[in-house]
């Protein structure tokens, strides 16, 4: 028997080879790829070979589709595959190898070899909203089951499993549990981390609610894809509410021009800026506007992004732009954003930066904010609200919020009710024995141990020594201040406002209230400025680093201040 051709699959010659026979699709039928993988065991060669089905035959076909990561796309290995000798991720021969079965063959749906990958045209079509409707793996499908090696099990029992635990981590173990297993805590955010998604997403299409591809995109953001623009193209088939014309898959298109087409869908769909409250980083396509969402920041962004994926659902309800009417229009072929709004104020002092890190290393940012503005040797002092600098201090770190749980994890969610005394009682109290505490002890400095005492006597070392009692409220609320002060900096305007924002902010930058928006912006002008309306000459252009807290200026208090004038602005 003679040994099966090798070729490159990803070649345009191979892949002529291979899929010869089963290269046209027909669109209309809605016809698709199949995987036959053929039985098999032991060390004998993985063999498959492709097939043609039409999604709309009667009955309806019957396949299994496989969702894995691609892995590295150096490390490879050789499966025949319609009787040529091609080589695959290890990951997906591993997966293959996995499924295989001894007597039977098995059908698959697996995306590396069903699509022509060399085809542009065809990576499009088959990833397109009607077509993806029938593959997504894990949200869509009425079976679902996650392999681990050996190990199989069902979706329903994994989603079970992360309901109950969440809700007996909030309920029963919280601090206790991360104390007692501290070595579990990784591997149960992970588990966290992967789960929720699937378990909102799914439950939003069984359910009925609607899903846009915003809400799609902000679960799934934290996820990894081996070409950035299906980010964006992956998960349209989620999607069952488009409020303008659907974004249709183009592989011809650069990535930055999908992720502005995202942001600026949702920007127009709600006339609002709600888009821009999400972290607005930029790692991979620092070319794209600053008001694009670079969907690739994910990796950087996840544990603070579940402050934003609660708050498009059960919003802060903070009120900055009140009554005044949105404005948002795209110019310059989708490179400008004009917007309207009030100028608020002007960056003088900034604090340092508060990166992700070990505990100790917040403790110590917090520690540095709270000497910068002179809390303590002046705590008490009149804040623009009336209140003492120190009470605005601490709301800022928490946004003014208090976080409630209602009985169970899955009820987790905001309540825009601001901080009050026994609030702040709470959060005194329960700091300094949080294993993750901001302010616990033993990670702090001897000289910001002084700083803590000063903050509150409360936090003395010792006082505390033995007590246990804390509630899923004040558990909650530490996460909160964690997740909200994480890439953040505390600031100071010219007038006096304590602020928290974007770690990029510098002094000089400009806090505004935009119209359309909850929170306010922090903007950065530009030294460049280009015609983007037709006959209205050359207009200065303004760069978003992102929303920002203002303490005493999140209730329309600058929205509705007549005494500063509304101002289009133009964001590039």
């Amino acid at each position: 028997m003679t040994s099966p051709e090798k070729i490159d699959i990803g070649s345009l010659a191979g892949a002529a080879l291979v899929y010869e026979g089963v290269a046209s699709l027909d669109v209309a039928q809605e016809q698709i790829r199949m995987l036959h993988l053929e039985p098999g065991w032991g060390s004998t060669p993985i063999s498959c070979t492709i097939h043609l089905i039409s999604l709309t035959s009667d009955p309806p076909p019957k396949y299994e589709a496989l969702s894995y990561t691609w892995g590295d796309p150096k490390v490879t290995r050789e499966i025949i595959v319609n009787g040529y000798l091609v080589n695959v991720t290890f990951n997906l021969y591993s997966a293959l190898y996995r499924l295989r079965q001894p007597e039977e063959m098995r059908i698959l749906w697996v995306d590396a070899l069903c699509i022509n990958q060399t085809d542009v045209d065809e990576r499009g079509q088959q990833t397109s909203s009607n077509m993806m409707q029938t593959v997504q793996e894990c949200i869509l499908p009425q079976r679902a089951t996650f392999i681990y090696g050996p190990v199989s099990i069902e979706l329903p029992f994994m989603l079970q499993v992360f309901s109950a635990l969440s809700g007996h981590m909030l309920d029963c173990c919280s601090t206790t549990g991360a104390q007692t297993h501290p070595e579990l805590m990784p591997y149960l955010r992970k588990l966290g981390l992967a789960m929720r998604p699937i378990d909102e997403l799914r439950s939003g299409r069984r359910e009925g609610p609607e899903v846009s591809l915003w809400t799609a995109l902000s679960f799934t953001r934290s996820r990894f894809a081996t070409d950035d623009r299906d980010r964006v193209f992956g998960v349209l088939g989620l999607v069952n509410s488009w409020m303008r014309e659907p974004i249709v898959p183009n592989y011809r298109a650069k990535t930055e021009e999908i992720y502005t087409l995202a942001t600026l869908d949702e920007a127009l769909s709600t006339n609002s800026l709600l888009p821009l409250h999400f972290p607005l980083q930029k790692d991979a396509h620092p070319g794209v506007p600053s008001w694009v969402i670079d969907w690739t920041a994910g990796s950087n962004v996840s544990l603070r992004l579940n402050v934003y994926q609660w708050s498009q659902t059960h919003y802060l309800q903070f009120y900055v732009s009140h009554k005044q009417p949105s404005h948002v229009v795209a110019r310059d072929n989708n490179r400008v954003l004009e917007v309207k709004g009030r100028r608020c104020d002007r960056v003088v002092l900034v604090g340092p930066p508060c990166k992700h890190g070990q505990p100790k290393d917040k403790r110590s940012v917090y520690c540095e904010w709270f000497k910068l503005f002179e809390l303590d040797r002046n705590p008490s002092r009149p804040y623009k609200t009336g209140e003492p600098y120190l009470d605005a201090f601490w709301k800022c770190l928490c946004w003014d919020l208090v976080l409630s749980v209602d009985g169970s994890a899955e009820k987790a969610h905001f309540k825009r009710s601001k901080g009050t005394t026994n609030s702040y009682e709470a959060f005194v109290a329960f700091a300094p024995i949080s294993p993750y505490s901001v302010f616990h002890p033993e990670g702090l400095s001897p000289e910001d141990r002084e700083v803590a005492v000063r903050f509150d006597p409360r936090f003395e070392i010792g006082q505390y020594a033995g007590t246990r009692e804390h509630t899923s409220d004040t558990f909650i609320t530490e996460q909160l201040i964690g997740g909200i002060t994480l890439n953040t900096v505390m600031f100071m305007t010219e007038s006096g406002y304590l602020g928290l924002g974007p770690a990029e902010t510098q002094v000089g930058d400009q806090v505004w209230c935009l119209f359309g928006s909850w929170m306010p912006f922090v903007l950065r002008p530009t030294r460049k400025s280009r015609e983007v309306v037709d006959g209205e000459g050359e207009k200065s252009l303004h760069s978003v680093l992102g929303i920002c807290y203002v303490h005493g200026a999140m209730d329309g208090e600058v929205a509705d201040d007549e005494n500063l004038p509304i101002e289009t602005v133009y964001l590039a």
